[in-house]
């Protein structure tokens, strides 16, 4: 091997260097280890305080209030993951790293393939099992008005809420990159993302807040694990619809910080 391909730079070698990195900091874990166990907790304390109310039919048994109960806390760990995935670039740039790593990689785009890459591998997995033993838990907590795995939308939801916990993340790493700062990355997603839908569903018309509201990435999010369509304050999409919804957003996102980043100065 000659020495011009010993040190090209590859994506998979970037991806490497992302890994090392991401595994370095204490952040990573700390955030990883937090989004699990209020999960799990959250799925647990409500599944097992439901369970009286499923018992005197205040709410209804099944497999929505199921899947809503149990996993109450991906809403809570959409908001870590969703801060974590603005850290991945905003703090490279707030600590000038970013000057290190576009320098190795010239092209600069690897770099945020990468950490697409190493965020997804890492994250899914890991909130796979965690929403499987928040579900598993709560379950097993409401004792005789549990629901199992068998029943209709239960396995398909559980994978639903890993992808948009995957996906909120992603689009927050995009949202990162375009905007640099970590103080207005955060407002917009926590601002604009999180708060500003359910406001606006409340504030229109009911026909108008439900046609908007159910297009924007919480609710679409939101759609790919409901069993029903529930909603809360709006109507849901289908699961399918708003997987697509969620995707074009990410796509939109991470496409215009990827322009971005090719043109901008560091």
């Amino acid at each position: 091997m000659n020495a011009d391909n010993r040190h090209r730079v590859t994506l998979p070698r970037v991806i490497r260097s992302e890994w090392t990195k991401l595994r370095s900091l204490r952040s990573t874990w700390w955030s990883l280890a937090t989004t699990v166990f209020i999960t799990v907790a959250a799925g647990g304390l409500i599944g097992r305080t439901s369970a009286q109310a499923i018992r005197d039919g205040d709410i209804p048994a099944g497999p929505q209030t199921a899947i809503e109960t149990s996993l109450f806390g991906v809403d809570i760990a959409a908001l870590i993951l969703g801060v974590y995935g603005v850290l991945l670039m905003t703090g490279e740039y707030g600590t000038g790293q970013i000057r290190a790593s576009l320098t190795a990689v010239p092209k600069r785009l690897p770099v945020l393939w990468a950490k697409a890459i190493v965020f997804t591998a890492v994250v899914g997995p890991l909130m796979l099992v965690t929403n499987f033993a928040a579900f598993l838990l709560a379950q097993a907590l409401a004792g005789d008005v549990g629901v199992s795995l068998s029943e209709p939308g239960v396995v398909r939801a559980i994978f639903g809420a890993t992808g948009y916990l995957v996906g909120i993340g992603l689009l927050c790493l995009g949202i990162g990159v375009v905007l640099r700062n970590l103080v207005f990355a955060i407002t917009v997603y926590i601002g604009v993302l999180m708060m500003l839908p359910p406001v606006l569903a409340a504030a229109l018309p009911a026909d108008s807040g439900d046609k908007v509201g159910k297009y924007t990435p919480m609710f679409a999010g939101g759609a790919m694990y409901s069993v029903d369509g529930g909603g809360g304050p709006i109507p849901y999409l289908r699961p399918g619809p708003g997987a697509l919804v969620l995707a074009a957003y990410v796509v939109l996102v991470v496409a215009a910080g990827a322009v971005l980043l090719r043109r901008r100065d560091v």
